[in-house]
């Protein structure tokens, strides 16, 4: 379940105008304001797309992650109450 909620964040040093992790790679705000102004509208639209997209490939491991975890969770629990009735 730990990784799950683990930040794993991308090293690719690329700028970008929507997710978090690309604007912040820009050196200072006014570099980034300008590129928001001087982008057109598929541009920013296209980012858009790619952000919702990186969204879907992190949120798709994160629940395989997840649901290993309730699985394994379920397999210990049942393991411990055979454990526990045959040892008493």
């Amino acid at each position: 379940a730990l990784l799950v909620v683990w930040p794993r964040t991308s090293s690719v040093k690329q700028k970008g105008l929507i997710s978090w992790i690309h604007v912040s790679n820009y050196n200072k705000v006014e570099a980034y304001i300008q590129d928001i102004f001087s982008a057109n509208e598929s541009q920013i639209v296209e980012n858009l797309y790619r952000l919702n997209y990186d969204l879907a490939i992190i949120c798709k491991r994160k629940y395989h992650w997840l649901s290993s975890a309730f699985k394994l969770t379920v397999i210990g629990c049942i393991v411990s109450i055979v454990v526990f009735i045959v040892i008493r």
